[in-house]
């Protein structure tokens, strides 16, 4: 492989980081302009869909895209390419198959899973985005193999067409067929439906799969030719061999994924089951009633009932879980997204270090992806604390759910934190311990979901209250093994002390300006520009503070230039 396509972990994290920023922005132009349009009705009709195929999603392509990843990077540090290829195929036959036969139980079983998820009219949904399971499944394999090869511009560039063909034609699609169901609402004297206006949009997600799957495709091909042109040197490991070898790496990390998703599935039932079944004393459905801010129901209807028979109806629940899942949740998944590429990067730069039993460079692509997790995660969780409110009305145009997010805020540290610890405990070989915690802290999250929503002073807020005391327990369980197997030492004061110093001075100059700063320009471009000026004040206390490493930084695309001239002003150690 050439010197011109190969990245070094910290570089190809950089390609990826950047290239999720972008998708992510693309991402929010599709979302935002959507929650506008669906309301959240239509958005709880829409994740309820979504999130069936993201657990079947994940249970499908978690896995093997990551045995694919490690196994190709470490047969290519012992410079064994024909195994390489060998990998690949084997890969993709498994990856296809299971992506076929996962499309069909979509497809087929969507008004029993829609059932089952507590919204009948997402049924129509999880048919449309059937098919991109399969198509996903293919990308998985060649993102996989590729990131193996220390390659990441193929994942980036397939990511950019997934998200561009999601935003112009999933949003296209859900605008013409929400103005369709409004105009047959208003002959018919009835009420809108959102059912297939959501369904529209998740078809621009199967279609953006799709041409990202076709991608890939092409872009093996090319590369394949050079790759594999005049390979003489036979490898005489067999197909079944390698099989085995994939699955031994890929079950346990599966049956994480499952375990997550699961989790992620029970949460969204049992959120609607649990809040529909409370028992509201007049003064508390009247405090419920005030959450309704997008005159989305006429309340009188919605709400009124309270004083008879004082129980949340079906469709209160569906507006607060709406209100959750659309907006808090979606701006609180953000940071993880971004520290996932960074995980990509990292697994095979760890399993190649490894492989040539390279200790030291394993333990330092470790170190260094835990350090800058945290130096990105830090500001986001005091953001999030610090600026909810205007951090909603600025993306989602609704602060509805300002103090849902403003819980969550913590759990942005222990999340990505998880994420990440995950990724180097699955590139040294201990896949089955992330598993171990994931289950830990994911039987831990049903039972106080259960506990926390059916409370009436917290109903909807005990969804993230559960989540934060979730991951910070799987984050503390995965840090403690990351230490004792890498053998991994860090400083405690320069790795978390300093950043969350230059965090928290961060989020208090933005609490300040957010209440002290007169209104000289609009709203948006105001939080816009609070929200600069707060990333400044963050960069520049983490240099008056010392918070960051000359190993990260010499990382870098010409890192060691940066390096020296921030030491020679001493503002790194």
């Amino acid at each position: 492989m050439s010197k011109s396509n190969r990245q070094n972990f910290m570089q190809g994290a950089l390609i990826l980081v950047l290239s999720n920023l972008i998708v992510k922005v693309i991402g929010a132009c599709f979302k935002i302009p959507l929650t506008h349009l669906l309301h959240e009705e239509g958005m709880a009709i829409f994740n309820t869909a979504y999130q069936v195929y993201a657990t079947l999603f994940a249970i499908s392509t978690t896995g093997l895209p990551i045995a694919v990843s490690k196994m190709v990077a470490e047969g290519m540090a012992q410079k064994r390419v024909e195994f390489c290829r060998k990998v690949f195929r084997v890969s993709f036959v498994l990856l296809g198959g299971i992506g076929f036969a996962g499309s069909l139980i979509l497809f087929f079983g969507a008004p029993y899973l829609a059932k089952w998820m507590g919204d009948n009219m997402a049924a129509t949904g999880i048919m449309a985005i059937a098919p991109a399971l399969f198509f996903i499944c293919l990308a998985s394999c060649y993102r996989g193999f590729f990131q193996g090869m220390q390659n990441m511009k193929p994942t980036a560039v397939s990511q950019l067409i997934e998200a561009l063909v999601k935003l112009l034609l999933g949003y296209s699609l859900a605008y013409f067929l929400m103005k369709a169901a409004r105009e047959a609402a208003a002959i018919a004297g009835t009420t809108v439906s959102y059912e297939i206006p959501a369904a529209g949009a998740i078809v621009g997600i199967t279609a953006g799969i799709v041409l990202s799957a076709l991608y890939l495709m092409l872009r093996y091909w090319h590369f394949s030719h050079k790759l594999y042109r005049g390979l003489a040197a036979e490898d005489s490991t067999r197909l079944r061999t390698i099989a085995k070898q994939l699955v031994l790496i890929a079950v346990p990390i599966t049956v994480g994924a499952c375990v997550s998703s699961i989790t992620a599935v029970v949460d969204t039932a049992m959120i609607r089951v649990r809040l529909q079944g409370i028992a509201f004393t007049p003064e508390q459905a009247q405090r419920l009633m005030d959450l309704c801010k997008t005159g989305l129901y006429d309340q009188e209807n919605v709400f009124g009932s309270f004083r008879e028979t004082l129980t949340l109806r079906e469709g209160a629940a569906r507006w607060l879980y709406g209100s959750y899942s659309g907006y808090a949740s979606s701006l609180f998944n953000l940071p993880s997204t971004v520290i996932l590429a960074l995980g990509m990067s990292l697994v095979p730069a760890i399993s190649s270090a490894i492989a040539v039993q390279n200790e030291r460079q394993a333990q330092r692509a470790a170190r260094s992806s835990i350090r800058l997790t945290l130096l990105f995660a830090l500001p986001c969780a005091a953001a999030f604390l610090a600026s909810a409110g205007p951090i909603l009305k600025l993306i989602l145009n609704n602060d509805s759910s300002e103090i849902m997010l403003q819980i969550l805020a913590p759990a942005c540290l222990f999340v990505t934190l998880v994420s990440i610890t995950t990724s180097i405990l699955q590139a040294s070989g201990h896949t089955m311990i992330p598993v171990r915690n994931m289950l830990i802290g994911g039987v831990m999250k049903v039972i106080l979901n259960y506990v926390f929503i059916g409370n009436p002073n917290l109903h909807i807020f005990g969804a993230p209250l559960s989540t934060n005391l979730c991951y910070l327990l799987i984050a503390v369980m995965n840090l403690w093994a990351v230490k004792k197997i890498m053998g991994i030492h860090f400083c405690f004061r320069r790795t978390l002390v300093r950043p969350a110093a230059a965090a928290g001075i961060m989020g208090v100059s933005l609490w300040a300006m957010q209440r002290f700063l007169p209104a000289f320009l609009p709203d948006r471009v105001q939080t816009l520009l609070i929200l600069g000026i707060g990333a400044v004040i963050y960069a520049i206390f983490l240099l008056l503070l010392r918070a960051m490493c000359k190993e990260d930084i010499e990382m870098l695309p010409n890192g060691k230039k940066i390096g020296k001239v921030l030491a020679k002003y001493n503002v790194i150690d």
